[in-house]
């Protein structure tokens, strides 16, 4: 038999995070960067460098996540019709 060791050394393994706990950490000030799919997946980086994934809630507002974010200076890229949200809740007009 043999067996193929697959992991690379120091390879770091991103935690899953229920929603309830991303944004728990979002207001402590933890999250540092996100990438957001307008699905609701959601793959970022703690602020002490841990990787993470978490999934938004189909019933979330993506403009009150949007705000709530920014609010906590969480760095933002979006995905698809979700950079359209984004751009408008940025505008200085608003």
């Amino acid at each position: 038999m043999v067996l193929f060791w697959l992991g690379g050394r120091g390879a770091k393994s991103s935690a899953v995070l229920d929603y309830s706990t991303f944004m728990q950490r979002v207001e402590a000030g933890e999250v540092d960067k996100i990438t957001i799919d307008p699905d609701g997946p959601v793959v970022g980086t703690q602020t002490d460098g841990t990787a993470f994934t978490s999934q938004i809630p189909t019933a979330v507002r993506p403009e009150d996540l949007v705000l709530n974010l920014g609010e906590h200076g969480v760095t933002i890229a979006a995905k698809a019709e979700l950079l359209e949200v984004v751009d408008y809740l940025r505008r200085p007009e608003r």
